[in-house]
């Protein structure tokens, strides 16, 4: 299930980070990736959930671990607002799941409950960007109803933009 950002997962936070550094970007860590320590990476999240604390060029988000069995099995994070760049290249949700725990079908359950949050958040048209070789994320997001808009050329990254109305 997606809970809020806790202290008890401070370890598994970091260890997840370990996991994924060989990514460019740990997608839906909230740049989990630039942070060796947790109280700095929380304190970059929190200043994200209130327009008074973000920083400059930012929108606001919300972080959420996704956990079963008090195991950390995936980061998601929900963007209430997009700016310019997130319309074209970004969209409403980033997230991933643990190396180890992919191909069982977290994903699309966790995208699930990451649309519930956006409903509650009236957002009701949410946009998902996935590589295009990307096959796993693109197959999450049609099983959660994704509808193909089109594909955008982000640098040398050819991107397939999707909707769900919720």
């Amino acid at each position: 299930m997606l809970i809020n950002v806790q202290e008890e997962y401070k370890e598994a936070i970091m260890q997840y980070r370990l996991e994924h550094l060989d990514e460019a970007v740990i997608c839906g860590s909230g740049d989990l990736q630039n942070y060796e320590h947790y109280e700095d990476w929380k304190k970059w999240i929190d200043c994200h959930e209130q327009k008074q604390t973000l920083p400059e060029g930012r929108v606001c988000a919300r972080q959420y671990l996704f956990v079963e069995d008090h195991q950390l099995l995936g980061m998601v994070n929900i963007r209430l607002e997009l700016n310019d760049y997130l319309f074209q290249y970004g969209g409403h949700i980033g997230y991933s799941i643990a190396r180890n725990q992919r191909g069982k079908g977290y994903g699309k359950k966790m995208l699930k409950e990451a649309l519930a949050i956006c409903r509650r958040f009236a957002i009701h048209d949410v946009l998902l960007v996935a590589k295009k070789d990307n096959l796993a994320s693109i197959h999450t997001i049609l099983s959660n109803g994704g509808v193909f808009e089109n594909e955008v050329k982000d640098g040398k990254e050819i991107l397939k933009r999707y909707f769900i109305h919720i």
